[in-house]
């Protein structure tokens, strides 16, 4: 658990401990607590005027709520989904529940976040230059929130370009469920946009002592910027969906060429299969058997026969 206590006026912030908290509340800092729902209840014990209700604290625990967005009367609570892409894990989704209540705005989650991780190396410069309210911790939330995004989104698109180059050497049936797995990861990627697009709308435009009106300009640009992020990732699954699609053309086409010339060869082959079956028959009542030259002959209407198609084919390009 981190806490740290902000002052407005006087532009200055210091970190405090749990038992502190109640204190400086009192001397009119706002606080920003980074915890683990584990240490929600540790929180609330050392902390009397923590208005978390006993139903929020529960739902918290489970982690599994994203896309939430409750205006209670004691609060506000949301949950936003951070996605990280990696070439070998693929994407991974991790919670972030955000509580503002009373002088306090908490950050919830059970993971590590690279989101609070930027936002704790860059939290306190900007509380000295631009920070007016307790709106720039929301800022800072969805600034690097977006930022977290926009990385995953570089590493999908990357991912997307080495399987279309891929896909025009040599493949195999793993590529398929390579392709599978991308598409999966970019539609619940874009799920998880599209969850926190709808949340920054409603953050900038609700009324709520809890969101300054000074914020919510701000809020408004966040989701604007996540549609066209939604956008981009739509994009990069049309190129794979385009890839694919042109991998499989260029298969049916190269199946085709071979079957084109397996006709090809049956067409040669099966006038002369008919002369072989009648001649292998050895009936006695068939006169060519007894012709001095009859071997001699099949061998002529062989060639003839071939070079008769052969015409043909070259004639009708059907090679």
């Amino acid at each position: 658990m981190e806490i740290s206590a902000f002052d407005f006026e006087t532009k200055k912030e210091s970190g405090i401990a749990p038992g502190e908290l109640s204190a400086a509340m009192a001397a009119g800092a706002y606080c920003w607590i980074d915890l683990s729902p584990r240490e929600l209840p540790s929180l609330r014990e050392q902390w009397p005027g923590c208005r978390i209700s006993d139903e929020l604290a529960d739902e918290l625990a489970e982690q599994t709520m994203d896309g939430r967005f409750d205006l209670l009367d004691e609060c506000l609570h949301f949950s936003l989904s951070e996605g990280t892409y990696g070439a070998e894990e693929g994407l991974r989704s991790s919670v972030l529940h955000v509580v503002m209540c009373g002088k306090a705005f908490l950050t919830i989650h059970d993971e590590p976040l690279q989101c609070i991780d930027n936002m704790k190396r860059t939290f306190r410069e900007d509380f000295r230059s631009f920070a007016r309210s307790p709106g720039f911790l929301l800022y800072e939330v969805g600034d690097h929130l977006i930022r977290s995004q926009r990385a995953a989104l570089e590493g999908l698109s990357e991912e997307v370009e080495k399987v279309q180059l891929e896909l025009f050497g040599r493949v195999d049936d793993a590529m398929f469920r390579r392709v599978s797995q991308l598409i999966t990861d970019v539609l619940r990627m874009r799920k998880a946009l599209m969850h926190a697009r709808e949340l920054f709308h409603q953050l900038s435009v609700r009324k709520s002592p809890f969101i300054p009106e000074t914020t919510q300009p701000a809020l408004q640009q966040f989701a604007v910027t996540l549609e066209r992020i939604g956008s981009d990732l739509m994009a990069e699954r049309d190129v794979l969906t385009e890839s694919l699609n042109l991998y499989m053309g260029m298969v049916g086409h190269r199946t085709n060429r071979v079957v084109n010339r397996l006709t090809v060869i049956s067409m040669i082959f099966l006038p002369l299969g008919f002369l072989t079956g009648v001649y292998g028959m050895n009936f006695m009542v068939m006169p060519e058997l007894a012709w001095p030259f009859g071997y001699a002959a099949f061998w002529c209407a062989a060639v003839l026969v071939i070079g008769t198609m052969l015409l043909l084919i070259r004639k009708f390009r059907l090679m």
